[in-house]
């Protein structure tokens, strides 16, 4: 179908009282486009980089979900690239201020970056939910074990379904960024489908934040080291922030005949809560780098509990092995902290025995392990191993 004006010469919308069509020095949010994606791509390229080495060089265990990530940073930078890409044709501009031509090459490409949001998405929060199921369910299945499961099928559901929705919301797809395109328009309902989108990315996001808050509430250690631990995975409080900031402007966005600057914010607000959610799951792996960084150790184990054996020293001088990287393993003796989050050394403790007195004891080979009361967190005083001959029977 042929254009009734000049798509090329013609604004998208007529300007309210008081502005003109193509002012000669409009108003754009493209400046705060190229440092949102900026800020968001460096921080969390580099925060993927470091995890990286923290799995592949110091702790030399590379995981699922760190090949989770590195797709995940390769969609963002996708999605950043192509987003900035809109903005070269007017998007963050008043539409009275872009042709009609230029606002459909807009929508055009915010419906790649729709396309691209979702499986890069999806590989961010998987890398979460399998770092918390890591961390937290080592040893037993438990409620988080089913919850983390439960989470990655509902949200593999609902990408899957998201990116279809926008693949295929018209039918022939020229139509989504074309109203002149030929044949008839079969189109499904894109505002719904962009709120829901946003409304459903919120839930899962304060779901995987509640969740590893959950974990710690049954870690046996001091309210302060309790603040400590959840701070780290708090972090993905500004994924819900950014979730929230996201649905307003897409309401406002669904509300709007000004398409071309409002979708701007909504477009950097995806874009900020993309980032947050890869930096969720970079950041427990920090403490561990950092300690690698000041020369310390790497095979210390942290064990909180109060009853029953934890762990037990494998030899002279020698500390058990660190299973993974994630291992904080609730488990009926409490939850063993290893090589994710190190605290600092005085908080250090082996709970070995229900002895209640906090009395030393003998590991049965010559080693001297201090016992820890119920509920409180002692530390290993001192590991010690004698070595002596046998003496060999006299013959009758």
């Amino acid at each position: 179908m042929e254009p009734p004006v000049d798509i090329y010469t013609t604004p998208g919308l007529l300007p309210p009282e008081g502005h003109e069509i193509f002012e000669s020095n409009p108003y754009t949010l493209r400046p705060h486009a190229i440092a949102t994606g900026a800020i968001c791509l460096t921080f969390s390229v580099l925060a993927v980089t470091a995890r990286t080495f923290t799995k592949a060089v110091v702790l030399k265990q590379i995981e699922v979900e760190d090949w989770a990530l590195l797709f995940a940073i390769a969609g963002l930078a996708a999605f950043t690239g192509v987003m900035l890409i809109a903005f070269d044709y007017g998007c963050g501009k008043h539409n009275w201020n872009v042709s009609i031509a230029d606002t459909m090459k807009v929508v055009y490409y915010a419906n790649i970056v729709q396309i691209l949001y979702s499986p890069p998405m999806f590989a961010a929060k998987l890398a979460v939910l399998l770092q918390i199921k890591r961390i937290f369910t080592a040893h037993q299945k438990n409620f988080t074990y089913f919850a983390v499961w439960f989470l990655i099928a509902a949200n593999l559901a609902v990408y899957t379904a998201i990116l279809f929705a926008f693949i295929f919301a018209c039918y022939p797809r020229e139509h989504i960024w074309n109203p002149f395109a030929e044949g008839k328009a079969r189109c499904i309902n894109t505002a719904a489908t962009m709120i829901s989108s946003s409304a459903i990315n919120l839930i899962s996001d304060f779901t995987i934040l509640i969740l590893p808050l959950l974990g710690i509430s049954r870690l046996q250690m001091p309210l302060s080291r309790k603040i400590g631990v959840a701070a780290i995975f708090t972090t993905g409080a500004f994924a819900c922030a950014a979730c929230i900031a996201r649905l307003v402007f897409t309401i406002k966005l669904t509300q709007s005949k000004d398409i071309t600057y409002a979708l701007a914010p909504a477009g950097m607000w995806a874009l900020a809560e993309f980032a947050t959610v890869i930096l969720c799951a970079c950041f427990p792996t920090f403490p561990r780098l950092l300690k690698f960084l000041r020369g310390k150790p790497i095979t210390e184990i942290y064990s909180y509990g109060s009853s029953g054996p934890s762990s037990k020293p494998t030899g002279k001088g020698s500390k058990a092995k660190s299973p993974g990287p994630y291992a904080w393993a609730d488990s009926k003796v409490g939850t063993t902290i290893r090589s994710y989050i190190p605290l600092e050394e005085s908080s250090i403790g082996l709970a070995t025995s229900s002895n209640t007195n906090g009395e030393r004891t003998s590991n049965g080979s010559g080693s001297s392990v201090a016992l820890a009361p119920p509920g409180k967190i002692s530390r290993t005083i001192e590991i010690e191993t004698v070595n002596r001959p046998r003496t060999p029977r006299p013959t009758p």
